[in-house]
């Protein structure tokens, strides 16, 4: 099985890369594809060009060979959705098993999500959770009949896919915190690609 790590990446950190690791870990995957989004649904448009943010993501993890930047082509002004992303990824042969890696936040959204219902039945899911959370959190954003089991290890679906629950993650890193200047990267290829290419708070720091 292969993971599939979407986001914006604006920029890059190393948060991205201790989830990625966790879960690479936890589900036993043998690659883990960094697929930054073209033009993403769910927040303002990126600080930074689609160019940039794929070059940190690049760079990032260059020193790590089980970790993959991936470019899945745009449908132009449209924005960006994982069912998608992970459909064009079977079809053009990078493989057919994928676990979704993600946050309890934004698992808890994914009713809000381009046909999630279908993204249900095309991949597991390894969901990061900070300390004192439970699978149980999880189940208001599934439909009941696509539920076959919970345990403490996650949660069994319907489809034959599982959610992987992986407690007492937390990374302090903040994307947010590091574009206004009040953080940093903890990379040290990306923090030098920020300040040569004047981006963010890098710009008025020359």
């Amino acid at each position: 099985m292969q993971g599939f790590l979407g986001g914006t990446f604006d920029p890059i950190h190393r948060g991205h890369l201790a989830m990625a690791t966790a879960a690479a870990r936890a589900c036993g995957l043998r690659r883990v594809y960094f697929v930054p989004a073209p033009v993403p649904w769910h927040r303002r448009p990126p600080r930074s060009s689609y160019t940039d943010r794929y070059a940190m993501v690049a760079l990032a993890l260059a020193a790590h060979p089980a970790f993959q930047p991936l470019a899945v082509p745009d449908r132009p002004r449209r924005p960006t959705y994982a069912v998608d992303q992970i459909e064009w990824m079977r079809d053009h042969g990078w493989g057919e098993q994928y676990c979704c890696i993600l946050g309890a936040d934004s698992f808890a959204t994914l009713p809000t999500w381009k046909d999630y219902r279908r993204l249900l039945g095309l991949c597991d899911f390894a969901v990061l959770a900070r300390q004192g959370w439970g699978p149980d959190k999880l189940l208001p954003a599934i439909p009941p009949r696509m539920i076959a089991g919970l345990d403490d290890g996650g949660i069994e679906l319907s489809s034959g896919h599982r959610i992987h629950w992986l407690n007492n993650f937390s990374h302090p890193t903040s994307a947010t915190a590091i574009r206004a200047g009040t953080a940093a990267t903890g990379i040290a290829s990306v923090t030098r690609y920020l300040r040569h290419a004047r981006l963010y708070t890098y710009a008025e720091k020359g």
